[in-house]
């Protein structure tokens, strides 16, 4: 997933917490690009980040301006999380099945 912003300073921890939670409800890369600096009317907070299926911040931006870091992503790094939370799911509802009946 892509996400794209401009945020300013007041809300840099939902930015975080919101990239984070993406990635990890959606068990996918989330790759959170963020404007840095003033458009002229707003100074923008930047620091853009990469996260993994598991919600970690693997690469974070510092909010400099001109600032530009990349991250090696596997393609089948989210399918394997998929696979194995699926199945820990399906362990789960089982073992709650056998206690609610």
């Amino acid at each position: 997933m892509i996400r794209t912003a401009g945020y300013t300073s007041p809300i840099k921890n939902s930015w975080e917490i919101t990239n984070r939670s993406n990635s990890f409800t959606n068990l996918m890369w989330t790759c959170s690009v963020a404007l840095a600096g003033s458009d002229g009317t707003f100074n923008s907070m930047g620091e853009a980040m990469f996260c993994n299926p598991e919600g970690e911040v693997v690469r974070h931006g510092n909010g400099n301006a001109d600032e530009i870091f990349a991250c090696e992503i596997r393609k089948g790094d989210a399918l394997q999380k998929r696979r194995v939370w699926g199945e820990l799911m399906l362990d789960t509802a089982f073992v709650v099945a056998c206690i609610n009946s």
